[in-house]
């Protein structure tokens, strides 16, 4: 038996609550759009992909074009190394096509 006024049955009501809402929302989707839930879900899934591809594409794009920027305002850079114990230091451009 559940005490009344335990955390139990408080919890309960609150899911009961929630089914209700649920069940609502439901009737409403099926009434006012013709979808249900699930439907609902799986478009929201399919969006949410679609959004987050998108936004990883022009993150990279904005990572490309900085890239390119800086490389074109570098003109002439040096790359330095060591050839046994003796530095060397040869110049580098790049072409952006």
């Amino acid at each position: 038996m559940i005490a009344i006024g335990s955390d139990v049955e408080e919890g309960l009501i609150d899911i009961a609550a929630r089914i209700s809402g649920l069940l609502s929302a439901e009737e409403f989707l099926n009434e006012e759009f013709g979808v249900s839930l699930a439907d609902l879900a799986d478009y929201l899934r399919l969006h949410a992909a679609v959004m987050l591809a998108e936004i990883e594409n022009r993150l990279n794009a904005e990572g490309v074009e900085k890239v390119y920027y800086f490389l074109n305002d570098a003109g002439t850079y040096y790359l330095a190394t060591e050839e046994g114990s003796k530095p060397r230091v040869r110049p580098f451009g790049t072409v952006l096509l």
